[in-house]
């Protein structure tokens, strides 16, 4: 009785440590960031030493990078950021590409990627920290309205159809939102049925110039089970961080509500 009873509970303590490493695998939150970053690689030394050093800083689990050009310099950007060892990207002739870049301990599946747009969308389905969601991430057409509303329908079509699959949906990048009439940041996640994660320092802007362009959008189950806070990354070296690029980055840290 005594052997079978210790057995039992040798079983249960097994059982528990994998509950339990499951739980603390699952629950600890994970960071997402958007950059436009006008061009990739950076065209001097001390300008790509510090873009690596803020990456190293905030250390995003998920990076949504817009403007990079092609497959080698995502090649380049893999072999130069240590952290970030999986991509998903669609080279095209466009020069502004979106890509997304994981840690190496994100799951990601690489899906179709939409249509139609100017700048290439990048879209891929990611499973991490407990979540399983669709990742986008565009940069709208920032010289022609009527091209940018024509891209802002497709979103409705692609987040209409991402859900459809998965209601877990985050699109994040460069909208080149004017905030005039019909062409909000919030008329669009309104259609899209999606929150804006407005950030908590959003008077700054988002570019050099003081511009909101670049935003994060979360679906409504996505905000149902999240805690999310949205900051922009306002550098002390503005010098340099304008020179880097003209858009500032937008960091997302997503926590579970199970673990408050």
């Amino acid at each position: 009785m005594k052997r079978r009873q210790h057995l039992l509970w040798l079983i249960f303590a097994v059982i528990l440590a994998f509950s339990l490493a499951g739980l603390c695998n699952a629950d600890h939150g994970f960071s997402l960031m958007t950059w436009n970053v006008r061009g990739y690689p950076e065209a001097t030394a001390a300008r790509q030493t510090w873009f690596s050093d803020v990456l190293e800083e905030y250390d995003p689990d998920i990076l949504c990078v817009q403007e990079i050009a092609n497959i080698d310099r995502v090649t380049t950007f893999i072999n130069s950021e240590p952290a970030y060892t999986q991509s998903a990207f669609l080279d095209s002739s466009d020069g502004q590409d979106n890509a997304i870049f994981f840690h190496g301990d994100v799951l990601v599946s690489d899906v179709s990627d939409p249509t139609g747009f100017r700048h290439p969308a990048q879209l891929c389905y990611f499973r991490y920290a407990g979540l399983d969601a669709y990742v986008l991430t565009v940069h709208l057409a920032w010289d022609s309205k009527s091209e940018r509303a024509e891209e802002r329908r497709l979103l409705r079509v692609v987040a209409e159809n991402a859900m459809g699959l998965d209601q877990d949906l985050i699109i994040a990048g460069d909208f080149n939102t004017t905030g005039d009439y019909g062409d909000t940041i919030k008329s669009l996640a309104d259609e899209l049925g999606m929150i804006v994660m407005e950030p908590v320092n959003y008077a700054i802007g988002t570019t050099c110039a003081g511009s909101h362009y670049d935003h994060i959008l979360i679906s409504q189950s996505v905000a149902a089970s999240w805690y999310v806070s949205t900051t922009i990354i306002d550098f002390d070296n503005k010098v340099m961080a304008c020179a880097v690029s003209d858009h500032r980055p937008l960091l997302a840290t997503l926590e579970p509500m199970a673990v408050r």
